[in-house]
C-alpha cells in the first residue's frame, strides 16, 4: 500500500511572466518546502543558465 504525502502550495502571482507547472513532489522536495529539491534535478541549474533568474 502507498503512502499519500501532502503535497506544496502552489505560486501564482499576478503579472507572472512564465509559469512551471510541476507533478507530485519527490519526498525531497517536501522536506525542503519548495519544489524541485533533489540533489539530482538540474531544474534551478538550467533555469539559471537559460538566463530566467537574476544573479
Amino acid at each position: 500500500m502507498s503512502r499519500i504525502h501532502g503535497g506544496l502550495p502552489d505560486y501564482l502571482a499576478p503579472g507572472l511572466s512564465i509559469l512551471f507547472v510541476g507533478i507530485n513532489p519527490g519526498l525531497r522536495s517536501l522536506e525542503a518546502g519548495h519544489h524541485y529539491a533533489g540533489s539530482s534535478n538540474r531544474f534551478w541549474k538550467l533555469l539559471y543558465e537559460a538566463k530566467l533568474v537574476p544573479d
